[in-house]
């Protein structure tokens, strides 16, 4: 259902939602765009990466 959910949010069709492949589609471009964030946010900064990690995490990250 999340997956479901997910690719209508980014089609804004409804019958992606009866799409299995369209749905794992819709979730392989978030997973690369995630990983291009990541690669950039810390393997591409100057430092440690677990520095940059952390750094990472601390920044996004909501007090709640």
């Amino acid at each position: 259902m999340i997956v479901a959910a997910l690719a209508y949010a980014d089609h804004n069709e409804a019958e992606v939602i009866l799409e299995p492949e369209a749905q794992i589609e819709t979730l392989q471009r978030y997973g690369a765009g995630g990983a291009r964030i990541l690669k950039e946010e810390i393997l591409d900064e100057p430092g440690s990466n677990l520095d940059n990690l952390v750094s990472s995490i601390m920044s996004t990250r909501n007090e709640d």
